[in-house]
């Protein structure tokens, strides 16, 4: 027993000693080295799950149960080496249960320590400190005499109650190991009772739900038994619409439980990107936050802080706003508007209805005779609780569903009779093309037009504006010689012309047709004008207003409502489009509402010099041309100060000066609701306590808020988070008289209403038009627009226009990189969210889309490596062979975390690494769509 007892206790003292690696040991147990990640927990090594607090980790609590102990540290994991070490010492030494030391040594720790120490090799193949003594306890471990003595305590040849005096008797002459047996503690435990190892081994089931940026969220039933998390399930859908997990929310467990989390408040040492840290205590992170807070405002204005477009986290009460409201209460701070996702939409939609407020609820689409998908994969995006429900049905009535898309998308191949290729950026051509065979064969409702619309032809154009050109006079090139027929746009979509004819026939032939366009098309460098052209058709179809039919926009809709969070009034009062982010960290003083559409001023009086980035992946993996702005953030002299609160050592986190470790869904409680018209509110319970030294915003802030004097304002006199929760939730009850109280609410895991609003965009103004006119300037559907008249600007036209702009069909650009890059939403991910998950590589595995011709071109097969670069940057991954994607065009799934190789080639497929910064002309908005690239074998 001897070899045996020494052995721990070496282990023990290697775990503990950082005397001689002391940045390895704060790398390996603190986590303060991105490139390093060797996971401390039993559980994240068993099947290869990389998982914590799960099945694994309940048996050892239980074997701890079975001695009489319980760990102290009840937000460390039970199953980490420390722990485990320290039991079996205490078996050996203190209670002598030689049978549960033996089941212990070899259910659990024996494995557990050598997938450890070899995972420790992995990162330190050089000779070090750890290389030397990893290597040195395998051989002990594996060693036959270590086993014979082992085996003996297996045969029980030498057990008896006097083993450990025998055994201190026999060796007077090792001092130092005497020392340590007398001297032994089990600091990492204390005593438990048989009764509160019964309460703690009662099974409980907790409702929880979905928290990121998912169209759909959804019901989440977690089983937890003593802090440990061993099972998740889901509810089924029902008529009332879909709260039913997909694959990501069945992966929550393997993505939030990852050993792979953060731990600790960091502080950067390195360079900003090296992703090198120290541990600091939340006091130190609070101290710094409020002196360089307080410093950089003096210098630069209150102008200079900026809080990111993040949407890791969409609970009523999330991050991002919390920072706003704090800002807000001290100053003011620099604001955004738009989004990522709908820029386009968000900004445009106005110009031409007046109000976003422009979309049906899916029930209506129940009513149509066909249902035209342009750009839009809701199967994957889950766009909101009812909209997979509405797409069944229609299927399920023989309603013909046609989808547009570059790319074979999963809603085409289970809801789509016909699916038609597009090639990026030419979907405003395609829609011309259409509107020419509807005016040509006098298939438009002209009555329609004639009543609600301005601008369509030279009768209907503003007073003062009739030699302007028209709608009509442009569609059929009477000014510019260019008729938008079917073959023109041939040449420009890849669609054939007879395809082209045969759609706009269909589109005016259904009476009602619906036209419901996403998010994707209008990502591109001229997303306004695709958007404006496909709302044109609409319009002439006179489908606007009427069930079945659509305005064809991604707008809002008046749903139920939802808990409104009480943000503060800005005093600073200006904003910049929130993809312009990164031109205000560099040349923010020389930004103008005129050329930059900045709103609230003329211009801005600083750039941004505070930088917090909360629960998001914008500030490098999400946003456009990642090598531009890792260029921009390394540079010190620009932003000065960064915050990012986390889950995980992201892409963005590594850029961050002060790191702070985020709870997971698991481990808060949080209210939420689909997207758009949701027709439930979800309740998240807390399933466990927040892991290590995890911390909310809400109350980090609110002890930075103590500092400034303002914790009662910035948190509306509440100190915590669930009275808050419970407090908009009960003034939303004021409106939705059907929501339960609270405790019932929280108790349900939330409530899926019964009555559900049936909303058609603009009814009321089509069917009273005298009463109710369009909240434009003409009272009508503006497809001239005086607004965008007065921009004076050729790329932004007064009528719907087919815009080649940059990195398109049309640009010179090709002839060097000759395929359009597409980055698309995947099943596997939200967003960014789940990379890390290596089951969702079984779902979906992450590869480049190639159509089987432009392979063989480049004498690429199955499964190659290839490498897809252009001016930007280069991605080196494998290639999927298929016919799913239009020939000249690839794909790469969007979302995947940024990792550059020592040449800056991105080793995991980022598509951002290619993808551009530049905005589109007049929402300032995402253009990541058109991408121009050239693919090679390596």
């Amino acid at each position: 027993m001897e070899k045996t007892i020494k052995f721990l206790f070496d282990i023990y003292d290697f775990l503990q000693d950082c005397e001689s690696d002391p940045r390895a040991f704060s790398a390996i147990f603190e986590g303060t080295n991105a490139n390093i990640n060797i996971p401390l927990w039993e559980s994240a090594y068993k099947n290869n799950m990389n998982i914590i607090l799960d099945s694994t980790s309940l048996s050892v609590k239980k074997a701890y149960f079975k001695a009489g102990l319980c760990p102290k540290d009840k937000n460390n994991p039970c199953d980490d080496i420390f722990k485990e070490t320290e039991f079996l010492l205490y078996l050996s030494l203190k209670s002598r249960d030689w049978e549960l030391f033996i089941s212990f040594f070899n259910r659990h720790y024996r494995d557990f320590l050598a997938a450890f120490l070899k995972k420790i090799l992995e990162f330190y193949p050089l000779e070090s400190h750890y290389e030397k003594k990893s290597k040195e306890f395998l051989e002990i471990l594996y060693n036959q005499d270590f086993q014979t003595e082992f085996s003996q305590l297996n045969t029980k040849k030498i057990l008896d109650n006097d083993l450990l005096l025998d055994f201190s008797m026999e060796n007077k002459s090792n001092e130092l190991l005497m020392d340590k047996i007398k001297s032994f503690k089990a600091s990492h435990f204390e005593k438990i009772s048989l009764k509160d190892i019964e309460r703690e081994l009662e099974e409980k089931e907790v409702i929880t739900c979905g928290i990121n940026n998912c169209g759909g969220k959804c019901r989440i039933n977690a089983r937890v038994t003593s802090g440990c998390i061993t099972k998740l399930s889901t509810d089924l859908e029902d008529e009332r619409g879909n709260i039913k997990a997909c694959v990501r929310g069945r992966g929550y467990r393997r993505t939030f439980l990852s050993s792979q989390r953060l731990r600790y408040p960091l502080k950067r040492v390195g360079k900003r990107g090296q992703g090198l840290f120290e541990r600091i205590s939340w006091e130190e992170a609070l101290d710094i936050m409020e002196e360089k807070i307080k410093s950089i405002t003096a210098k630069y204005g209150y102008g200079c802080r900026y809080v990111n477009y993040s949407t890791g986290v969409t609970s009523k009460i999330r991050g991002d706003r919390l920072a706003k409201r704090f800002f807000a209460l001290t100053g003011g701070y620099l604001d955004y508007f738009n989004s990522y996702s709908g820029a386009c939409f968000e900004y445009t939609t106005p110009f031409i209805y007046g109000t976003d407020q422009s979309e049906s609820s899916p029930d209506t689409y129940l009513d149509t005779k066909l249902l035209v998908l342009w750009g839009h994969n809701p199967l994957v995006t889950m766009w909101g609780s009812e909209y997979l429900s509405s797409l069944k049905k229609i299927k399920e009535k023989n309603i013909p569903i046609v989808v547009i898309d570059p790319q074979f998308s999963d809603t085409a191949a289970v809801f789509a009779a016909k699916w038609i290729p597009i090639k990026p950026g030419t979907d405003a051509a395609l829609a011309l093309s259409i509107a020419y065979v509807l005016i040509s064969k006098k298939l438009y409702n002209k009555a329609f037009l004639t009543k609600y619309c301005q601008g369509f032809d030279k009768t209907l154009m503003p007073k003062g504006f009739e030699n302007e050109e028209s709608f009509e006079e442009y569609v059929m090139g009477i000014r510019d010689g260019i008729e938008k027929n079917p073959a023109w746009a041939s040449k420009l979509t890849g669609i054939s012309p007879e395809d082209i004819y045969d759609l706009a026939l269909k589109i005016a032939k259904a009476k009602p047709c619906a036209i419901l366009p996403g998010n994707g098309l209008q990502r591109t460098s001229n997303g306004e004008s695709s958007l404006r052209c496909i709302q044109a058709l609409s319009a002439m179809t006179g489908n606007i207003g009427i069930r079945g039919g659509s305005a064809a926009t991604r707008g809002y809709g008046a749903g139920h409502k939802t808990p409104s969070f009480p943000m503060v009034k800005n005093p600073y009062g200006l904003s910049i489009p929130s993809f312009l982010w990164t031109d205000a960290v560099f040349r923010g003083k020389e930004m103008t509402s005129k050329k930059d559409h900045i709103k609230g001023g003329e211009v801005l009086e600083s750039n941004i010099k505070i930088l917090f980035n909360l629960a998001g992946n914008t500030l490098i993996n999400q946003h456009g041309n990642v090598n531009r702005t890792r260029e921009i953030l390394a540079d010190e002299s620009l932003c000065e100060f960064i915050v990012c609160s986390d889950l995980f050592m992201t892409s963005s986190a590594k850029y961050a000066d002060l790191l702070l470790p985020a709870p997971s869904l698991f481990e808060r409680e949080f209210i939420t609701a689909p997207w758009h018209f949701g027709n439930f509110l979800l309740y998240g319970n807390k399933c466990i306590d927040p892991l290590f030294e995890c911390r909310f915003e809400f109350d980090w802030l609110y002890e930075l808020a103590k500092r400034f004097g303002i914790q009662k304002e910035f948190a509306c006199g509440f100190d915590n988070e669930n009275d808050w929760n419970k407090d908009i939730y009960e003034n939303l009850r004021k409106t939705e008289a059907e929501l339960p109280d609270f405790d019932t609410f929280k108790k349900n895991g939330g409530y899926k209403y019964k009555n559900n609003p049936s909303k058609v965009a603009f009814k009321e103004i089509i069917e009273d038009f005298e009463n109710n006119k369009f909240p434009t300037p003409s009272g009508k559907i503006e497809l001239f627009s005086l607004a965008l008249h007065n921009f004076n600007d050729p790329k932004i036209p007064a009528i719907p226009k087919f815009q080649s702009d940059f990195e398109g069909v049309l640009d010179e650009k090709i002839k060097q990189y000759p395929l359009q890059l597409i980055g698309w939403h995947t099943k596997r991910r939200c967003h960014s969210i789940h990379d890390n998950n290596e089951w969702m590589e079984e779902i979906e595995p992450h590869r480049l889309w190639i159509n089987e011709k432009d392979a063989k071109k480049r004498a690429i097969k199955e499964g190659d490596f290839a490498l897809i670069y252009n001016d930007r940057g280069k991605v080196c991954m494998k290639a999927h062979l298929t016919k799913k994607i239009m020939e000249g065009v690839v794909c790469i799934p969007q979302g995947a975390w940024f990792n550059p190789d020592e040449k800056g080639i991105d080793t995991r497929g980022c598509v951002n690494t290619l993808t551009t910064h530049e905005a589109t002309p007049l929402a300032k908005g995402n253009s990541q769509h058109s991408c121009l690239v050239e693919v090679t074998l390596i």
